[in-house]
């Protein structure tokens, strides 16, 4: 996140916000929230979308988004946010692998850091029911279809 472990980022009270979300990885998805904050999805992989609210993101590798949040009138509290790998893309997870990254919201350095835990649970928002903000339908009549099949492969117990 960030390009870092446990980045903060300064908020002021009482402001919209546009951040930009990038899965910058190379295998799996991952999940994101920002505690306390809802976020409104205003565009996907470079497509305004009309706003949908949402709690959390689920973001597929090199999908991006991008959300409005709008920040607290109270100042007397930071926000978690937290994210972490889906998981359930992986064989196992080795005991030294961490799938979860988190970093804050910081309306006021003077206040604690809110507690941690690894995200567990999940409320995502299914993309697939977000509309074009010009309302722009998807393509029916194609005049060519190329058909591209992938799969995973043992290959001596390693999948390639």
């Amino acid at each position: 996140m960030q390009d870092t472990q446990n980045p903060k980022i300064t908020v002021l009270p009482g402001k919209t916000y546009l951040i930009h979300v990038i899965n910058i990885g190379t295998f799996v998805g991952s999940y994101l929230t920002i505690e306390g904050h809802e976020m409104t999805i205003v565009e996907v992989d470079g497509v305004y979308t009309q706003p949908q609210k949402v709690n959390e993101l689920y973001i597929t590798v090199a999908q991006r988004y991008s959300v409005l949040i709008t920040t607290k009138a109270d100042t007397s509290q930071n926000f978690a946010i937290l994210s972490t790998l889906d998981t359930g893309m992986f064989d196992h997870v080795p005991p030294w692998a961490n799938p979860d990254v988190y970093g804050y919201l910081v309306y006021d350095s003077k206040n604690p850091l809110p507690p941690v835990s690894p995200l567990r649970t999940y409320d995502v928002f299914d993309d697939f029911n977000l509309i074009p903000e010009d309302c722009t339908t998807a393509f029916t009549n194609v005049d060519r279809q190329i058909m591209i099949t992938m799969d995973f492969e043992n290959d001596d117990g390693i999948n390639r």
